[in-house]
């Protein structure tokens, strides 16, 4: 009973604190900065490849979700045309 009722409390209670402590702890990391200064020191090359490495896997997810949308879409068709 005690693990039931008091475990969610704190578990609830924990994630709010860290919730409301995050903008202030990213803040304090100065992330957005590091992610900047290391982004201007890469040469053109890696630039290339890190976007190219993203644009793959972003495509990559296109394609699946078109395959899948037309399947949906020819087997909608094909039912309709029968019925």
């Amino acid at each position: 009973m005690l693990v039931d009722e008091w475990v969610p409390k704190f578990v609830s209670l924990g994630l709010t604190f860290i919730a409301g402590k995050a903008k202030d702890m990213l803040a304090t990391l100065e992330i957005e900065e590091m992610v900047t200064s290391q982004v201007r020191h890469f040469s053109v090359q890696e630039l290339e490849q890190v976007i190219l490495m993203i644009s793959k896997k972003e495509f990559r997810t296109i394609t699946y979700l078109g395959f899948l949308l037309g399947g949906i879409i020819g087997l909608i068709q094909g039912l309709l045309f029968f019925i």
